[in-house]
């Protein structure tokens, strides 16, 4: 952990949290989804048993219903372990209770023998004919009722500390004292051999010969999990942030997560502790119990610290459904829900509506007239629909404009993930267009306007969820950048536009618009099939263009040639003073004395002048 500490440590350094920008709300949507499916796959081992007569034959290669010492030999060295016989009568001597020079199945169940953590983990489901497994459900279906109805009485007190408080009573004082032992379930305790107390660390400096060949097998792991550790915690960063609505630029607060975990992470290893990062179950139950500033995270340390030290015998008699009924809370206000819907395109409401039969309350005139022209609500949705689709001309009836926006509303205040709600087409600058686009494309709310995502943000929210469930975070949110840049770039490379004109003065003019990159240049030289049919004076503008790399340099070197080998006078006209300092830098390659390159504001001035 020493060097995933030092790798976090240089992230921040560098500023590696202002990449967080570079994410995208359908790669996020994805984190969150994927991560409360992690959280509720886990939960269900707590449903689970050792299949000990499973573990056991594996030992017994002889099934004589005995396992001796030559058997856990031959097992391991099965296993391709070193010094097999060193640790076989290590094992054996622990589990042969008795001394009789063989393990019996019942001395092999036995908790806690080092022999277990040698063999294979067989675990099976418990059934519903067996006592414990009813109780299990009774306690997490009331610590999930406990969790979620408990806030609507106070606040006061978590309502996930009142959920184990209500389960411990439940189960040491009804279960253990009035059922039979097979409706006991399982504790804290009963799941660790050795309990969960422990003692102060030892500071120790990390031994490890740095050669070639230790750094080719640490620095894979070290970069992984440095990496999965800072995504993590800053994806949560996050998500807390729209939890409590906080719409601050959170760059400086991610790089300095990434130094203190990063020195937190080099002090574990220091004192041989295990390392960490944020996890998104313990901060949404912290958020959600009113815990957002530095107090309860200082507070839930010095208790963990008690805990281990003094208290452990408090946490052993906690009932493990509890915390289960916990954490199926959390995956439920983690999944982004709202994403569904939209995804498959679905009105719930409407839908719910059908199913039991009670219709859809039809908009009343108080809700029509809830915002009139002229309030100051009104004049910002209009102000914002005109920044957002360049109305010029409000002919149209303002009454009709705002009826129409009146969906931006319900967006500030639902937490639906921003990018599945593209509008469907480009916005248009005619007034009547605009307003079917903020209709049919901004109504994010989806219990009131059944709206539809892109097929390419579905993608990208299913791709990262399942990349996470199955390989780690890192690389499902290194995979949902790259394909969302790839779509994107896909798309916007499409949006160039090249028209043609020729005046009265035999000058032929070619207006481009559009962002013109490697996604474009193709398209762009298409339309520059007829460069010898052009006329001797041709003039190129590009101030509806961008420049964006080095292949849209390269594309204009191209038509240069082309114009100049054809013995053509070419003017090109770029946006701004950038793109023209940027075809100065691209160097001769641009170079020809049949083409001119110039701004706009420097045409201005030569005209001016």
């Amino acid at each position: 952990m020493w060097a995933v500490g030092i790798i976090q440590m240089l992230l921040g350094v560098g500023q590696f949290a202002r990449l967080v920008r570079l994410i995208p709300q359908t790669v996020m949507t994805g984190f969150v989804n994927g991560l409360a499916t992690i959280i509720f796959m886990a939960q269900l081992e707590s449903f689970m048993v050792v299949d000990w007569q499973s573990s056991f034959d594996d030992f017994d290669a002889n099934s004589d219903g005995f396992i001796n010492e030559v058997e856990i030999t031959d097992y391991l060295a099965g296993q391709n372990m070193a010094s097999v016989s060193h640790v076989s009568s290590k094992c054996f001597k622990g589990a042969d209770k008795n001394g009789d020079g063989v393990i019996s199945f019942d001395e092999y169940q036995r908790p806690g023998l080092l022999l277990h953590d040698y063999g294979a983990s067989h675990k099976v489901y418990r059934t519903l004919d067996q006592g414990a497994t009813w109780t299990m459900l009774l306690l997490v279906i009331g610590g999930m009722l406990t969790v979620h109805f408990f806030p609507r009485i106070t606040k006061s007190v978590p309502s996930s500390l009142v959920a184990i408080i209500v389960s411990c009573f439940v189960e040491h004082v009804i279960f253990r004292m009035a059922l039979p032992e097979e409706y006991w379930t399982p504790t804290v305790g009963d799941m660790s051999a050795e309990g969960v107390n422990g003692g102060l660390p030892v500071f120790h400096v990390p031994e490890c010969n740095l050669d070639s060949e230790a750094i080719g097998i640490l620095a894979p792991t070290a970069i992984s999990l440095a990496l999965v550790g800072l995504i993590e915690s800053i994806l949560t960063l996050q998500l807390v942030d729209e939890i409590v609505e906080d719409s601050t630029d959170s760059a400086g607060r991610c790089t300095q997560e990434c130094l203190a975990q990063g020195f937190a992470n080099l002090a574990s290893a220091m004192f041989q502790s295990m390392g960490g990062d944020a996890m998104i179950g313990q901060s949404t139950i912290n958020v959600k119990s009113g815990g957002i500033g530095r107090l309860s995270t200082t507070f839930a340390a010095v208790m963990f610290f008690a805990f281990i030290l003094v208290l452990s015998t408090v946490i052993e008699l906690v009932p493990i459904s509890a915390l289960t009924g916990i954490l199926f809370m959390v995956v439920i206000y983690t999944f982004d829900w709202s994403c569904l819907p939209l995804m498959i395109g679905v009105d719930v409401e409407r839908a719910l509506g059908d199913l039991t039969g009670k219709p859809k309350e039809p908009d009343t005139p108080k809700s029509r007239d809830s915002t009139e022209p002229g309030t100051p609500k009104s004049r910002d949705l209009l102000e914002e629909a005109k920044s957002e689709y360049e109305i010029e001309d409000f002919s149209a009836s303002s009454t009709m404009l705002i009826d129409s926006i009146r969906s931006i509303e319900p967006i500030r205040n639902g937490r639906a993930s921003e990018a599945v709600r593209h509008r469907q087409n480009r916005p248009s600058k005619d007034p009547l267009s605009a307003l079917a686009s903020i209709e049919e494309g901004n109504s994010s709310n989806w219990k009131k306007a059944p709206g539809k995502a892109r097929w390419e943000d579905s993608f990208i929210i299913c791709l990262v969820t399942l990349v996470t469930v199955f390989t780690n975070l890192a690389v499902a949110v290194i995979v949902g950048v790259i394909i969302s840049a790839l779509f994107f770039a896909w798309e916007i490379g499409a949006d160039i536009n090249v028209t043609s004109t020729i005046d009265g003065s035999n000058i032929k003019t070619y207006t481009v618009t559009g962002p013109l990159f490697f996604a474009s240049d193709r398209a762009f030289k298409n339309h520059f099939s007829s460069v010898v049919q052009d006329p001797p004076q041709v003039f190129i503008d590009l101030t509806g263009s961008s420049l964006r790399d080095l292949s849209a340099l390269a594309a204009l070197a191209w038509l240069g040639k082309k114009y100049s080998a054809a013995g053509k006078a070419c003017t090109i006209r770029v946006a701004s003073d950038r793109d023209l300092k940027l075809i100065k830098m691209f160097g001769r390659r641009l170079g020809s004395s049949d083409v001119v390159y110039v701004s706009g504001s420097e045409l201005e001035r030569q005209l001016d002048a």
